[in-house]
């Protein structure tokens, strides 16, 4: 999902419908129906049981959205037994700076939370926060990087100690690590990047962050255990916020290579929490 105003010469802004075919599932306990003028999303004839049971293959359309599309989306070569060979892209971004950047998705819908399994290649879009408020041990808060100059509301934490092949690098600036599926290694802001051992080439990084109940989180990954579908790299960005170009703050944006060994990543975006692993599995929306 392109943000913005910019033209990059593939992305196309239509207004048109978003449909997801997918299952329901009822997590409360009780029988899920539409409520009182149903939002937008809303598939009337979905209904499921209590019991936590799946219900049957449900068609959920979101109206008259604003998406940046490409003109078409092309398989790589022998990857046609990859569920993700023909998939869109869809941003998962909710807010947004202001009325100077384009819609994102999930701020055109009553979605306040949504889940990654990666074991399962499923995401989850819900209308109830997934992360217990009693979860406090791996749940992190999330920063807004709009402060710095971000134009949306990136899914971000604050990163204490940031290990680069094997040794700490130190900074008198703050660290932010932004947890992006979109991206594949690690993509880092220039002055990060050449200013640590980053630039010298990396086999192994890893971050560590601190949850809500003071517990250590760490996330990494290196070349020897991102093997098969997951790949290790790392490369500097150009990170055009104003933050950032004057020093204020360095910010990673770290991808599938350090989410698939925690096997799921569930954002409650508008209780501003994150966590990795311990995702609900099993539905397609709730």
């Amino acid at each position: 999902e392109i943000y913005g105003l910019q033209e990059d010469g593939v992305t196309r802004w239509v207004l048109g419908d978003a449909r997801f075919d997918g299952e329901v599932v009822d997590v409360t306990g009780e029988t899920v129906g539409p409520p009182v003028g149903p939002p937008a999303g809303w598939s009337e004839t979905s209904k499921v049981t209590s019991g936590n049971k799946l219900a049957t293959k449900q068609r959920f359309t979101f109206p008259e959205v604003l998406l940046g599309v490409t003109s078409e989306v092309t398989a790589k070569e022998g990857s046609s037994g990859s569920p993700a060979s023909y998939a869109p892209f869809v941003g998962l971004v909710k807010e947004r700076a202001g009325d100077w950047i384009r819609p994102t998705f999930l701020g055109q819908t009553d979605v306040t939370s949504f889940s990654l399994d990666f074991t399962t290649d499923t995401l989850v879009l819900s209308r109830r926060e997934q992360i217990p408020r009693e979860s406090r041990g791996g749940t992190m808060s999330m920063v807004d990087l709009r402060l710095l100059g971000s134009p949306v509301f990136h899914y971000a934490v604050a990163v204490e100690e940031l290990w680069i092949n094997g040794s700490r690098h130190k900074t008198d600036v703050p660290i932010y690590v932004v947890f992006d599926s979109g991206t594949t290694g690690m993509l880092v802001d220039r002055d990060l990047f050449y200013g640590s051992d980053l630039a010298l080439g990396t086999f192994e990084c890893h971050m560590k962050m601190r949850a809500e109940d003071g517990s250590r989180v760490q996330i990494g990954s290196s070349l020897r255990t991102c093997t098969s579908r997951c790949l290790f790299l790392t490369l500097p960005i150009d990170v055009p916020w104003d933050g950032v170009r004057q020093g204020k703050a360095h910010v990673i944006f770290a991808g599938l290579a350090f989410m698939f060994n925690q096997g799921s990543l569930t954002v409650d975006a508008d209780a501003r929490r994150v966590r990795l692993g311990g995702g609900f599995k099993g539905a397609a929306f709730l």
